[in-house]
């Protein structure tokens, strides 16, 4: 039924979950693992004086998120491994996350994006949108959401 499955990794305890219901889906169905962090990129500041700051900064933010991101994915494998799963590819996104993990199932023809959720109020939901809600909104593929 699924033969590629992708989850979003973000370090949040739903996403931890994520990771072990699609470990569990992937052993069942003998699908390969798709692991995925996408690092949201800054607002340019307004100021074009600020621009030089803006920049290095940048630079800067983006090599730490994404060495943060990679321990993540390093941390998810390892787990992933010692389940057993030996099909697995992770990758670093950039931009909007809900974005960037549509276009990565896209692309790599994702069966089921299983993403965690971090269960904002009605509210917030509403105002706010969650990336999980996006997803599963705007992705052709099924999607599983893990409270």
């Amino acid at each position: 039924m699924f033969k590629r499955i992708l989850v979003a990794i973000d370090g949040s305890a739903a996403s931890t979950s994520a990771l072990e219901t699609a470990t569990e889906l992937s052993k069942d169905y003998g699908a390969g693992l798709h692991l995925l962090h996408v690092v949201r990129e800054m607002q340019v500041p307004l100021n074009p004086g600020l621009m030089d700051a803006y920049e290095k900064l940048e630079r800067q933010r983006h090599d730490l998120l994404n060495a943060a991101g990679e321990q993540l994915l390093n941390q998810a494998k390892r787990m992933v491994g010692s389940k057993g799963i030996k099909s697995v590819e992770s990758d670093i996104g950039s931009g909007d996350p809900a974005t960037a993990i549509v276009a990565y199932a896209a692309k790599h023809k994702i069966d089921l994006i299983v993403i965690g959720s971090r269960g904002l109020g009605h509210v917030e939901s509403f105002l706010m949108g969650s990336v999980s809600r996006k997803v599963s909104n705007t992705t052709s593929a099924n999607c599983l959401i893990i409270k």
